[in-house]
C-alpha cells in the first residue's frame, strides 16, 4: 500500500470515474467504469479504504488494475480455493460480487440491505440454488426468515460459508 502522504486521493479518481458515460470495451462489450461516490462512501469498505488501496498501477501506464478481494480476505479466499480449485468449474463462474454485491457498493453483512445479511441469505443463495430456496421458503422455516420475525435457520447455519460442497456430504455441514 502507498504511504499516506503519497496516496492518490479519491477525488483524483472521481474526476473521471464520476462520469456516468465512462466505459471501456471488453471483448466487444461496453463495460461501465462509472463509480457512484455516495454508494462507495456508504459501502463496507468506503470509510476504510481509498481507491488506490485496491487499484494498483499498471507499470508503464497511467491506468490501474483491480487487486483481488483475496489480498485482504485471505482466509475466505483460501477456503474458496480449496473447494473450487483450478481455472475451470465454479471458480471460473462464481465470483465474490455474485453473493456480496458490487465491489464499490458492497454492504457489511450486518446491514439489512446487504445480500449477505441473514434475512437475505435464502434469496442470495437462491439466485443459483432456486429449487432449494423455494423448498426452504415453503417449509416451516420460511415465514420466520423475513426481517424481524425471529431467528430461524438459513443456509449458512448448516452449510459452511465459502466451503460450499455438495449438500449430501458430511463435510458440507457445520460441525457442532
Amino acid at each position: 500500500m502507498a504511504q499516506a502522504q503519497d496516496k492518490v486521493k479519491n477525488e483524483v479518481c472521481f474526476a473521471c470515474h464520476s462520469n456516468v458515460t465512462m466505459a471501456k470495451d471488453v471483448d466487444g462489450k461496453k463495460v461501465s467504469l462509472y463509480i457512484d461516490a455516495e454508494k462507495l462512501k456508504h459501502s463496507a469498505h468506503g470509510d476504510q479504504l481509498t481507491c488506490v488501496d485496491c487499484h494498483v498501477p499498471i507499470e508503464g501506464t497511467t491506468k490501474r488494475r483491480t487487486v483481488a478481494c483475496a489480498q485482504c480476505h485471505v482466509e475466505e479466499a483460501a477456503s474458496y480455493a480449496r473447494n473450487y480449485p483450478g481455472k475451470g468449474g465454479m471458480a471460473a463462474v462464481v465470483k465474490c460480487q455474485d453473493c456480496h454485491g458490487k465491489a464499490h457498493e458492497m454492504l457489511a453483512p450486518g446491514d439489512s440491505r446487504s445480500p449477505v445479511s441473514r434475512a437475505n441469505i435464502p434469496a442470495t443463495c437462491g439466485k443459483c440454488h432456486t429449487s432449494i430456496e423455494e423448498s426452504l421458503l415453503a417449509g416451516k422455516h420460511g415465514p420466520g426468515i423475513a426481517p424481524g420475525k425471529g431467528a430461524v435457520p438459513v443456509c449458512i447455519d448448516c452449510h459452511v460459508i465459502h466451503d460450499h460442497k455438495p449438500a449430501i456430504t458430511p463435510s458440507a455441514l457445520r460441525q457442532k
